[in-house]
């Protein structure tokens, strides 16, 4: 009889959960707070509070900044409220008059066509001849600096500004001037000291503006929008589109979408000060303002029927988790999506609202690296990555709670994080015959606390798999005992329990050849 013969479960890193799990032999098929870094799984780093206030409620912007002292600053916009966090104190610099916004979407009616009907959006969301479109989005706010001051502005709202020198005892205040009434989104060019507004109207804007303008004050003078010979301010209308969503740095310039194109802004100077050049048009815009990314210049967001990204070309991108997200997108409420980053592990993180939840706020989030995709549940309505204030990223939950996270060594604020991860099916042969596995040698960079490994093993692949009692696996276990006889397997981790990590290599088990009938 022939011995038993270690052979290396060498699976590929990221999650695929696109087909069978036969289909996606030798792949990570499901997981929860689980990353691929390196080529291996790890545990996401834990969280804890950040300061002990909390916000008002979900925020939907955020931003941190420095004065030229050095003091450090964070900003948050709610559906109700600005916040101001200085040290470890919050102050509400609301400005006075502000009309209360919405903390959720509120749907109309079904629209036929879906979101139109030439180009892009033909079918709808995944095909559907019809989707649900909100009249009144939530609030998101868009937060800048201008200088060492806050520049804040919530969608379809005016200008506001906290200055440094007022302090945080004082409120925030609508820019006056020629400051147009109401923006869409803006940003700061801090090099050529310009403040642009997209979706610009009222105010000083020449011919009144709409969801369709680009406006920009006069060079450091952000209260002159009205051009004359005798300043720099200026506008142009974009051409392709309602509305602009939102704009993002690029390699290219600053892209700027809109509903149904995407254009090129950049700084030229006098006497145009800026050229606006179209680059694509009938793409997959983004859910929501928030949902676009930029790494390295390059710009990612979650579209209505797509992962969708901009490199000087728009493209769809290859999403290995697609089905997840849109198969269980809350999309009523998807302009909440929220985009991040983590630097350190070269991440790109999208939290969204997912229907399994029922809640209608940001509950999970898919996440993409060199290493493929991952995704897990937490409900986080904003995101900031490590920054001037913490070596962390920052983010905040629904309720308001302020939290730093990645942190090594702890778990969720005090509470267990729960993690999970588990195979497609490896085959252990051929596939042409039985094997016989005898035990499982496991293999950790890290391990701290426990967490449970289980077997299913099956005959073919139509079958029911045969679930084996779970094993634990603690820090110097050196083998887990198997003895099945099958095609293949398929492996599960998890855990839910406190003062748990790890960090895993490549298992290992013993097998022998044991026939073709059974």
């Amino acid at each position: 009889m022939a011995d038993y013969t270690p052979i290396a479960l060498k699976l590929a890193p990221g999650i695929v959960a696109a087909d069978s799990a036969y289909a996606m032999k030798g792949r990570y098929v499901d997981g929860n707070n689980v990353r691929f870094y390196r080529g291996f799984p790890e545990r996401i780093g834990g969280w804890s509070r950040l300061v002990q206030d909390k916000l008002d409620g979900p925020a939907r912007g955020a931003h941190v900044w420095s004065d030229l002292t050095g003091q450090k600053y964070m900003a948050w916009g709610t559906a109700n409220k600005l916040w101001l966090l200085k040290d470890t104190t919050l102050y509400d610099i609301t400005p006075l008059g502000m009309p209360a916004g919405n903390v959720d979407a509120m749907p109309n009616t079904l629209v036929a066509g879906g979101w139109g009907t030439g180009g892009w959006g033909t079918g709808g969301w995944g095909g559907a001849n019809e989707v649900l479109r909100s009249t009144v989005p939530p609030r998101q706010w868009i937060l800048g600096n201008w200088g060492q001051d806050l520049v804040a502005a919530y969608r379809g709202g005016p200008l506001y500004m906290w200055t440094v020198a007022g302090g945080p005892g004082t409120r925030a205040a609508q820019i006056g001037g020629q400051a147009p009434a109401v923006v869409s989104d803006f940003f700061v060019s801090e090099t050529n000291r310009y403040l642009v507004a997209l979706g610009a109207t009222g105010g000083g804007i020449a011919g009144g503006g709409d969801p369709m303008t680009v406006a920009w004050c006069d060079r450091e003078n952000i209260t002159v929008w009205t051009p004359t010979v005798t300043n720099t301010a200026g506008d142009k209308r974009l051409e392709i589109g309602t509305e602009i969503i939102t704009s993002i740095d690029s390699r290219s310039g600053q892209l700027i979408l809109t509903d149904a194109a995407a254009y090129i802004m950049r700084f030229i100077g006098p006497p145009y000060i800026w050229s606006i050049t179209k680059a694509a048009e009938g793409h997959d815009p983004p859910v929501g303002q928030n949902a676009v990314i930029s790494r390295d210049g390059i710009a990612y967001w979650i579209g209505y029927n797509a992962m969708t990204m901009f490199d000087g070309t728009i493209k769809q991108m290859d999403c290995d988790v697609r089905n997840v997200l849109y198969d269980n997108l809350d999309k009523v409420q998807a302009a909440k999506v929220y985009g991040g980053h983590i630097k350190r592990f070269g991440e790109l993180v999208w939290l969204y609202p997912d229907l399994r939840d029922g809640t209608k706020e940001n509950s999970r989030y898919i996440a993409f690296n060199q290493d493929g995709w991952s995704l897990g549940t937490m409900a986080r309505t904003s995101w900031i990555d490590e920054n001037l204030l913490t070596n962390n990223p920052v983010a905040t939950a629904p309720d308001g709670t302020i939290y730093q996270h990645e942190i090594q060594g702890v778990d969720a604020d005090g509470a267990a994080l729960p993690w999970l991860l588990e195979t497609g099916e490896i085959e252990l042969g051929d596939g042409g015959q039985f094997m016989r596995t005898r035990k499982l040698i496991p293999d950790y960079q890290r391990i701290r606390g426990s967490h449970t490994v289980t077997i299913l093993d099956r005959r073919y692949p139509q079958e029911g798999a045969d679930v084996r009692t779970p094993v634990t696996m603690t820090p110097g276990l050196g083998r887990l005992s198997v003895r099945s006889r099958d095609r293949s397997i398929r492996m599960r981790w998890e855990s839910n329990t406190l003062d748990n990590d790890f960090r895993m290599g490549v298992y290992r088990a013993t097998v022998r050849g044991d026939g073709a009938r059974g």
